[in-house]
């Protein structure tokens, strides 16, 4: 009987190994697998894996989205897939905090204590066609604010990123910078100048603007191919297919925004931020936003923009190979703000009622931009400019030209001078 115990003892201590040795062997293979995927991924880009080592390939996808509110019900649907982006988050999860290079801002998000600087990060899926139709979501920590953003006289900030219609490495975090500067700058103990020939630093810009937001929303949106990164048609998920063609771009930012002003209701005071072709889209939201039922801005502000495509096809050769990359040779004037009239901005925007204000406000148009930029001239600016430099314009538009320093991309990864436009924008919106 002694020996009959000990041989099954013997054998369920094998069984237990057998078992151990399997979990173990999942999880390191699990192990390898995540730490192959953190390889592979670009800094702040969104990635999916191959679709023949990743579950969504199982879930069917509806074809796209028409322009419509965000179906609550498709959200379901959304969360089934699994988004990771250079640190590996889920989605709905908080992003990862985010450090530029050149960020005065050692500690990310965090505050000199050590404190999160904000309430509630979240990414959110405003529609499922592609996982790119998205947006993130940062409420600052203040005194007196309520769960959706809805703070008496203050405005949400609206950021739209560039990267010619294609950049994966340009997305939503793309904000962060100026987002960190904006909610540091009364705490940080040696503030940072403006540039190396101004005395102005960033805490005395931003102070005016800190007090006036009520929180942040960065988009995202379908890009279309790159060169640099080639996808496979036929291995690659539709969902993460970098195939956009113009409308598709302003469609998404006028669903994120519908989704947006449904999640947080007080998003719908808000000023459209948007840099280079991110500029573009700002002034387009705003020519559709009433059309499309979405609440239009109080103001907008074009940070080194693009306004004028046929224009800049002819200053900058090698441009419009870009630009037909994301439409079609006939939508470039559609795709101009500059070559829209005033009276169109009147009827489809600055005349709009916005319930959102007890006593009417003028719009505020704001263009921002540096003549050392390097990819987009000053001639754009100029363009965008006489738009609103019209007789009679200034009755119900302020319009003011904002000069920057530094170049195209330094605009946004030092977050400075981002936060110097903004810092005016709100000036002339409380003026």
């Amino acid at each position: 009987m002694a020996n009959t115990a000990s041989a099954v003892k013997e054998a369920d201590n094998q069984q237990h190994k057998k078992s151990s040795g399997k979990i173990g062997s999942a999880f390191r293979k699990v192990g390898r697998y995540l730490k192959d995927q953190a390889t592979e991924q670009s800094h702040s880009a969104l990635y999916l894996s191959p679709p023949s080592r990743e579950p969504q390939n199982a879930i069917r996808y509806p074809s796209q989205t028409n322009h419509q509110h965000f179906d609550e019900k498709e959200d379901d649907l959304v969360k089934k897939i699994l988004v990771l982006d250079g640190a590996g988050y889920s989605l709905g999860s908080a992003p990862p905090a985010y450090t530029p290079t050149l960020s005065p801002f050692p500690n990310g998000m965090m505050d000199a204590s050590g404190t999160d600087l904000f309430r509630d990060v979240r990414r959110h899926q405003y529609a499922s066609d592609n996982i790119l139709q998205s947006y993130d979501v940062l409420r600052p920590q203040r005194d007196g604010s309520d769960s959706n953003g809805e703070d008496k006289d203050k405005y949400w900030l609206v950021y739209i990123h560039g990267g010619y219609f294609r950049d994966p490495k340009v997305d939503s975090t793309s904000f962060r910078p100026a987002i960190i500067l904006l909610e540091e700058a009364n705490s940080h103990s040696q503030p940072q100048p403006r540039s190396n020939s101004s005395t102005t630093t960033h805490s005395q810009l931003s102070t005016t603007a800190t007090d006036t937001v009520a929180g942040y929303a960065s988009l995202n949106y379908r890009l279309s191919p790159h060169p640099a990164y080639p996808q496979d048609i036929q291995s690659t998920p539709s969902y993460t297919l970098n195939n956009a063609r113009w409308p598709n771009q302003p469609n998404d930012i006028l669903l994120a925004l519908q989704h947006l002003h449904k999640t947080y209701p007080g998003s719908t005071r808000y000023i459209l931020v948007g840099h280079s072709v991110g500029a573009t889209l700002a002034f387009i939201t705003a020519l559709q936003a009433s059309e499309h039922k979405v609440a239009p801005p109080s103001a907008v502000l074009g940070v080194s923009g693009i306004y004028d495509y046929p224009l800049i096809h002819r200053t900058n050769t090698g441009y419009e190979d870009m630009t037909r990359n994301a439409m079609s040779p006939e939508i470039y004037e559609e795709a101009s703000p500059a070559l829209y009239p005033l009276h169109e901005y009147r009827k489809r925007w600055i005349e709009v009622e916005d319930s959102r204000n007890d006593k009417p406000r003028k719009k505020v148009v704001v263009l921002a931009h540096s003549r050392d930029d390097g990819l987009v001239s000053w001639d754009q600016v100029e363009e965008m400019r006489k738009v609103f430099n019209r007789d009679g314009a200034e009755d119900d538009c302020r319009c003011e030209l904002v000069e920057l320093k530094g170049k195209h991309n330094q605009i946004w990864e030092e977050g400075i001078e981002l936060v110097w436009a903004i810092t005016r924008t709100v000036d002339l919106l409380r003026s």
